[in-house]
């Protein structure tokens, strides 16, 4: 039985998938802390509800995205396996509201200065995209 940390992180996972319907898993190797919370204040600053920045726990976020979409038809199975594989090594996960083009705006921008910060997959408007398509 997973011990109740986990739980929690994957409850916590599910209410915040939930809440917002757009997604980006973002792989960071090289960057820092002080980057990823200059990035966290960078999107707060860039709109009005800013998105949820999440350091990933890779297998916890598989278990609570699977069971998210198998209880909200978001996207057909072979979508969601496709998600799933692109999600590993080190990863943050961005949770967007509807105000998703401003952010992927500001992250594009943070990434071109940042080596070794590289989209890895995103689930906007119901459909998958992987590094390139975002």
């Amino acid at each position: 039985m997973a011990n109740t940390q986990k739980q929690a992180y994957v409850a916590d996972l599910l209410a915040q998938l939930q809440e917002n319907p757009h997604l980006v898993v973002v792989g960071f190797t090289t960057t820092s802390h002080r980057k990823l919370e200059d990035l966290r204040s960078k999107l707060r600053a860039s709109g009005e509800q800013a998105p949820s920045v999440i350091v990933l726990k890779n297998s916890l976020f598989k278990i609570a995205f699977a069971y998210h979409n198998n209880k909200a038809h978001l996207i057909a199975d072979d979508q969601s396996e496709l998600l799933q594989s692109n999600v590993k090594g080190q990863s943050v996960l961005l949770l967007m509201n509807d105000e998703w083009m401003t952010t992927l705006k500001t992250l594009k921008d943070f990434a071109k200065d940042e080596e070794g910060f590289e989209f890895r997959v995103g689930l906007i408007d119901g459909n998958v995209y992987e590094d390139a398509g975002l």
